[in-house]
């Protein structure tokens, strides 16, 4: 079971686990707290009736895989992707590399926190 981003698109603090979520913020949690989460076991019979939920499961799949991705790159390469980036993505982003255990890159950081601030105008 690994962590996935979630975003709270409610006008409410949402609380998943022990994460509370602003309205509006992402934060990586335990995929087994999101909302709709189905067990491995269980995806096949969640397809038959319906797959609604699995599009929002592959949604965040390919999220978690292209900021994983992005991850990899040095911080110059990343700093010019950031304006193609959506405002969930670059949330993601923020949340991935500041989540790395003391192996952040804080010129990443200021970088995004730099075009989110650009975003607001």
């Amino acid at each position: 079971m690994g962590l996935v981003p979630y975003t709270n698109e409610s006008a409410k603090f949402e609380h998943l686990g022990g994460t509370t979520i602003p309205p509006g913020d992402t934060r990586m949690v335990d995929e087994t707290l999101v909302p709709g989460y189905e067990p491995a076991a269980d995806k096949p019979a969640g397809a038959a009736e319906g797959g609604a939920s699995d599009d929002g499961k592959d949604e965040q799949e390919k999220l978690l895989a292209a900021i994983t991705a992005m991850l990899a790159l040095n911080v110059p390469d990343i700093q010019a992707k950031l304006p193609e980036l959506s405002d969930k993505e670059l949330d993601a982003l923020e949340l991935a590399e500041s989540g790395s255990e003391g192996k952040n890159r804080t010129t990443l950081l200021q970088a995004i926190a730099t075009e989110k601030l650009g975003r607001v105008k």
